[in-house]
């Protein structure tokens, strides 16, 4: 086999991984998940961010390139008495990937923004496979509740 043909038949496995990925996250479009915000970053370790969308500058206060500068670190926006029980659940999901093809995680946390102001986020992450089965992404969806928060606690 020639060498354009391997290249080829590389780019075809990539097409399709691409299409399987895509499926997964239509059938979470599906379910009734409508997310405000999204997020797909890397299940590696160093986790870079590969897309965030817009409505994270509208919830976290904060220009979105930032968090390609900082993918680690948005940790640090986690409010001080969220911060350990946040932490750990996304150490927790890490390890489970390699247990579970699957994993999924759904937490309510706050975060400060840099004016200060408190948010409350219902965040739901999933481990979505490339066509070999493998994790290989991690697909977040986010949204600010904290008008909702605000009214049980009035309650």
């Amino acid at each position: 086999m020639h060498s354009f043909e391997k290249e080829i038949d590389v780019l075809r496995s990539r097409v399709a991984e691409l299409e399987h990925e895509l499926e997964q996250y239509r059938s979470v479009q599906r379910a009734g998940w409508t997310p405000h915000l999204f997020y797909l970053a890397s299940l590696t370790s160093d986790g870079v961010v590969v897309y965030v969308s817009q409505s994270f500058s509208d919830i976290w206060g904060r220009d979105r390139g930032e968090l390609a500068c900082w993918p680690g670190d948005w940790l640090a926006t986690v409010h001080p008495d969220d911060y350990e029980r946040v932490a750990a659940a996304f150490r927790g999901f890490h390890r489970e990937q390699f247990r579970n093809p699957r994993p999924k995680l759904q937490q309510e946390y706050r975060i400060i923004r840099p004016d200060g102001s408190v948010r409350w986020i219902r965040d739901r992450v999933y481990a979505v496979s490339g066509w070999s089965g493998e994790s290989r992404w991690l697909v977040g969806m986010a949204r600010d509740v904290t008008d909702q928060e605000d009214q049980s606690t009035r309650s």
